[in-house]
């Protein structure tokens, strides 16, 4: 990891949390059975398109406790701030700023989401959003975790996935 990598990316996972991203594409079939080796859940299991879905389930806090064995995806994986970050376009201070505000974001909404019914921690979040505002009876709430949301989705276009 550069030190640009240590400054951001382990303070954040927010690629690997499900908040940013809703599955990491694998190689190959050797790359899926490595992964299921591991304890990973592996989705399309003939690997035309092998997925493993996020939440990963390698990700402790901020961190993931299969670094040295991730997947190639998640090798060459580069969000929108950690390039602007490299190439100098941000400074390293300003994208911690931004990690941080996105982090506090998902964590209001994960505090919104908390106690509903249909909030299913194995799910995106935009996927727990949509469910919880799909069955949610308290307009309060639905107001509070629309505005949030839309709030995070903001940011994440605009700092983390850019054009993709």
């Amino acid at each position: 990891m550069s030190s640009i990598t240590d400054a951001l990316c382990a303070n954040c996972g927010l690629c690997c949390d499900g908040s940013l991203l809703a599955d990491v594409e694998l190689a190959d079939g050797k790359e899926a059975n490595e992964m299921e080796a591991l304890g990973l859940e592996v989705e399309d299991g003939d690997c035309v398109a092998c997925v493993m879905p996020l939440p990963c389930t390698a990700l402790n806090g901020t961190r993931c406790s299969i670094y040295a064995h991730r997947p190639q995806t998640c090798r060459t994986f580069e969000c929108r701030l950690l390039q602007d970050a490299e190439a100098g376009r941000v400074s390293v201070e300003a994208a911690e700023k931004a990690v941080g505000t996105v982090r506090g974001i998902v964590d209001r909404v994960n505090e919104l989401l908390a106690g509903m019914e249909s909030d299913d921690p194995t799910l995106t979040l935009s996927e727990r959003v949509g469910e919880a505002m799909a069955s949610t009876a308290s307009e309060t709430i639905s107001e509070a975790l629309s505005a949030k949301f839309a709030e995070f989705e903001t940011l994440v276009k605009d700092r983390f996935l850019g054009d993709e």
